[in-house]
């Protein structure tokens, strides 16, 4: 069989392989599209060779991008995995990519012909923007060429930031960005001001939390389109504390501070960089999100009357690596408690006052102490594995349960249950099928090349079942209704707070 990528491994191998890694596991692209890639290649390196890898990556990317094509509803047909039906969304999902690689071939040769730097720029961001939709990628190019008319040198930063929140999926945070960006470049600005601009709204944006950046950044074009120097006083003021207003919170209190700067220019600047006290004011009636760093000495605290140790308060975020485990990660815990150090979401608002807020901290404080009050990290699997090794089930296999009780067919008649029991204890050979499964269970909990201590016990006992999350679920739900129960016989007053 040919390699439609010999002449790259034969120009350059490690190049060759890099783009080998990157089609990996993805539907094999036809050989006309590992052509075009190695044709744009060899032509981007003669031009420079940083050129040539930034297409040759490029094109891969593209490439091994999934682009999703549904057909609209057939009625006549209601089964959505029809095979038919799937292999004609097969089809238009690869027409769709080869328009997509078309497109990308025409606009680095256009790039390209301008010069090595501007060319690798767009060779290395057009993939995701393309593989979003021709609507974005639309858009993408105007703001491009808005910014340009300040200089190339305005492009990296903005460019690498929307190309990043594309492979995160948040499509709706680079739209808003994009329209940040045509906002900031209508203004007349300087080089410095320009050149300031370009790192802190990427490095800005890119820090917020995922689920809030749309809505932060469309705030911020708000701002942007009153006063262009109001941008800065936005980003010092989510440093300074906006950033703990949820999204109507924040709605209102720039609504109210673009008021302020209508009827006094220094007075609004003041207001949105928390730097007057109306500000402060404003901000704790508008604030619902509560800070972890307020409530940890409290917290801490507490847990040292209720478990008579000094325990750490601590960040979701400084929890080990491997602590969360990977179907929680869509879904983190609020808190996390391993008997030394409590793990709390921070900041926390998923209720609509700061004060019910600050009372679900302490609520997830006393339900973890409980935890270690009543036993609940006393559990031991090594133990529970060793003591069924030792006491047998006494109950019969199922297809022997499936039995009548006078079809049994070792059972005498005259016989009682006790005397049949030991005879078959008698009979049991030495390796019995019990044995066996404990055995293979073991080594599902801890393989023979990791550690014991890789996981928690109870995490362990979960990897025993063949729904590990289900498992964890299932346990928690009941786990929590034992202490519940066990702090409302204790302290009635914690489950009335």
């Amino acid at each position: 069989m040919v390699d439609p990528l010999a002449p790259l491994r034969v120009l350059d191998p490690e190049l060759a392989d890099a783009v080998a890694g990157l089609l990996a596991g993805k539907p094999a692209p036809p050989d006309t599209a590992i052509e075009a890639l190695v044709a744009d290649t060899f032509w981007a390196i003669g031009i420079e060779i940083g050129f040539g890898y930034a297409v040759a990556r490029g094109h891969a990317r593209l490439l091994g991008a999934a682009l999703p094509y549904r057909l609209k509803p057939d009625r006549s047909n209601p089964h959505p995995t029809d095979p038919n039906r799937l292999k004609q969304e097969r089809l238009a999902s690869d027409c769709l990519k080869w328009d997509r690689l078309t497109r990308y071939r025409k606009l680095i040769r256009q790039f390209g012909a301008e010069g090595p730097g501007i060319g690798g720029l767009m060779a290395t961001h057009l993939p995701s923007v393309l593989a979003a939709g021709n609507g974005l990628a639309d858009r993408f190019l105007t703001t491009v060429s808005a910014m340009r008319a300040k200089g190339d040198y305005t492009l990296n930063a903005p460019l690498t930031c929307i190309d990043a929140m594309l492979q995160e999926k948040d499509a709706a945070s680079a739209s808003a960005f994009l329209d940040l960006l045509d906002t900031l470049y209508a203004w007349d600005m300087s080089y410095n001001q320009s050149l300031r601009l370009t790192h802190a709204l990427p490095r800005a944006a890119l820090g917020w939390p995922l689920g809030k950046r749309p809505w932060r950044i469309m705030q911020l074009c708000r701002v942007a389109r009153t006063d262009l120097q109001l941008t800065e006083s936005f980003l010092q003021g989510m440093d300074k504390g906006l950033d703990l207003l949820r999204r109507e919170g924040l709605e209102q209190y720039i609504s109210e501070g673009l008021g302020r700067f209508a009827e006094d220019a220094d007075a609004g600047r003041a207001f949105l960089e928390l730097q007057s006290r109306p500000a402060m004011e404003r901000l704790a009636a508008l604030q619902v999100t509560v800070p972890l760093s307020q409530e940890s000495e409290d917290l801490a605290r507490y847990l040292r009357a209720r478990t008579g140790r000094a325990a750490a308060i601590r960040p979701m975020t400084d929890l080990p690596c491997g602590a969360i485990m990977e179907d929680q990660e869509n879904n983190p815990p609020l808190a996390l408690y391993d008997g030394k150090t409590l793990y709390l979401i921070d900041p926390i608002d998923h209720l609509d006052s700061r004060q019910d807020n600050i009372l679900l901290y302490k609520a997830l404080a006393k339900l973890e102490s409980a935890m270690s009050e009543y036993g609940t990290f006393d559990f031991d699997l090594r133990r529970c594995l060793d003591e069924q090794l030792y006491e047998q089930p006494d109950e019969k296999p199922d297809e022997q349960l499936d039995q009548q009780p006078d079809q049994q067919p070792d059972q005498q008649p005259d016989q009682q249950p006790d005397e049949q029991r030991r005879i078959d204890e008698q009979q049991r050979p030495d390796e019995c099928p019990d044995l066996d499964i404990i055995k293979r269970k073991r080594e599902r909990m801890a393989p023979p090349d990791a550690p014991e201590d890789e996981a928690p016990d109870l995490e362990r006992l979960f990897r025993l079942f063949p729904l590990p999350a289900l498992a964890r679920d299932l346990y928690t739900c009941y786990e929590h209704g034992r202490l519940m129960r066990l702090l409302g016989r204790d302290y009635p007053g914690i489950l009335r707070q």
